[in-house]
């Protein structure tokens, strides 16, 4: 019984110090706060219907009376409020600015008393040392402080996005987190935490929000970039020798070139990358950070500057070297002809006849569940497989039908991609009205792509606008539409 009764002290001293008393601890209360969010959620299938959610998470003070936190469950909130100390008053907070691809957000408090007693963060300038560090949060009112060890340092998806960049990879017994807890090493915050799984936690780096916040001040509108193409490792012989580029494989090879964007035009696939920025890139697609070390290129992109900066390429093209230059594209979640994300505005919807019209998202595609990629409807998910041609290509899907004379026949109808309405191809909700309004006739048809469904659906269009105002009361909706693009 004394030998488990030591090794359960022993591991409350190594992983979790809640009550510690130390002058480190006693200077990360006033340098972490509680943060709390009240969100609007819609119903994906049915928009109109509205619930709300409540998280919190930890925010880290910054100099000019700000905080940083992560975005993720910010969008359409209704309430912010912040915590100091971990008891008290809560006071009102406001987004000053977020980057959802980069799951970012400044936040502002203007009640002057709060900031009173708080202190500004150290954030290091260097990477993150491989080994011990800290994590700091805030749980019913008291800090914790949990052991962690960092063991990697790699380029990463974020957490929101498909952007790339920097994160540190740590390890810790701390439970339910990725809450935007503070990662410390010594004195100096290092990171925050962004997501975690199995005890694995996705750090950003304090050096990369360093470079964000200088971004952010320079520019609080700016847009964070993306290289707009695929590429293949040379590490493989054979793949530099197909490109006749003489003694040892260096650099990447592009294999894809995103069309939605027209700075992609300068590229062509089988262009041979040897240098951006100066920085040569190596052929398992790596390059040499002067703060990171040896990491892969995509973080270059965010690194060496904003959407609209100039980038500088070394390619090897048809067995010669040549200088390129490309202006960096914006990420925008729209490009996507199924849309990852669209935060702060509630989803589209049209009502024709009972029938629910709508966008197709990954976000709809996440109501059927955890597993969505296997349980959602196979003609929907098909989609996502799509190359995106063009930043205009979209999709527009039959969600469901609510039940009435009116459509009887068409009442089991569902996960149906709208090709034509009245013989005018559908891309956008804003089409789909269009077609409608234009037409002079009888009837409305409604043309399906090919599949296992019916391929059409006819309305009496005398008699649309009635039964959807009949509909909307039946079913007590506010209004048959909500179209925005």
């Amino acid at each position: 019984m004394k030998t488990l009764t030591l090794l359960l002290l022993l591991h409350s001293i190594l992983f979790f110090s809640g009550c510690k008393s130390d002058s480190e601890t006693v200077a990360m209360q006033k340098q972490v706060v509680k943060l709390e969010v009240v969100q609007k959620i819609y119903d994906p299938q049915q928009p109109w219907r509205i619930t709300t959610k409540e998280t919190s998470r930890n925010a880290l003070v910054l100099s000019n009376q700000k905080l940083i936190t992560t975005a993720e469950f910010l969008s359409d909130s209704t309430l912010l409020r912040v915590q100091k100390e971990g008891k008290g008053n809560k006071f009102a907070a406001k987004i000053a600015w977020v980057s959802y691809p980069l799951n970012l957000a400044l936040i502002s408090v203007e009640d002057s008393s709060f900031w009173q007693g708080l202190h500004e963060a150290t954030l290091s300038e260097e990477t993150p040392n491989i080994g011990a560090s800290r994590i700091w949060r805030w749980q019913n009112g008291i800090l914790e402080s949990w052991h962690a060890e960092i063991n990697q340092i790699q380029v990463l998806p974020s957490e929101l996005s498909p952007v790339n960049h920097v994160f540190a990879n740590a390890f810790s017994e701390i439970n339910s987190a990725g809450w935007c807890e503070i990662v410390t090493q010594g004195k100096e915050v290092v990171g925050i935490t962004s997501s975690s799984s199995n005890n694995k936690l996705s750090v950003i780096p304090s050096s990369f929000l360093l470079t964000i916040i200088d971004h952010q001040k320079n520019d609080s509108k700016f847009e964070i970039g993306y290289f707009p193409f695929y590429w293949q490792t040379t590490e493989n012989s054979q793949n530099a020798k197909r490109l006749q580029y003489p003694g040892t494989p260096k650099g990447v090879f592009i294999t894809q070139i995103d069309p939605t964007t027209p700075e992609s035009k300068v590229f062509k696939v089988d262009d041979l990358i040897l240098e951006i920025n100066g920085m040569a890139i190596e052929s398992n697609g790596d390059y040499k950070d002067p703060i990171f070390g040896s990491i892969n290129l995509e973080n270059l992109a965010v690194r060496e500057g904003v959407a609209g900066s100039t980038i500088h390429f070394k390619i090897w093209r048809h067995g010669a070297e040549k200088l390129i230059q490309m202006t960096l594209p914006a990420f925008r979640y729209e490009r996507s002809k199924v849309p990852e994300h669209r935060f702060d505005e509630a989803p589209e919807y049209l009502i024709v006849g009972g029938m629910i019209f709508m966008p197709l998202t990954i976000e709809y595609l996440r109501a059927f569940g955890d597993q969505w990629k296997n349980t959602a409807p196979f003609r929907l998910l098909y989609h996502t497989l799509e190359p995106t041609l063009s930043e205009n290509e979209k999709i527009v899907i039959l969600s469901s039908v609510l039940p009435d004379p009116y459509n009887l026949g068409y009442s089991d109808y569902r996960f149906m991609t709208v090709d034509s309405v009245n013989d005018q191809k559908v891309q956008t909700l804003k089409q789909f009205e269009q077609a409608l309004s234009l037409n002079k006739g009888e009837f409305h048809k409604i043309t399906f792509l090919k599949g296992r469904a019916p391929q059409q659906a006819i309305l009496d269009a005398k008699t649309l606008d009635e039964t959807n105002q009949r509909i909307l009361k039946k079913f007590s909706i506010p209004s048959d539409r909500l179209i925005l693009r």
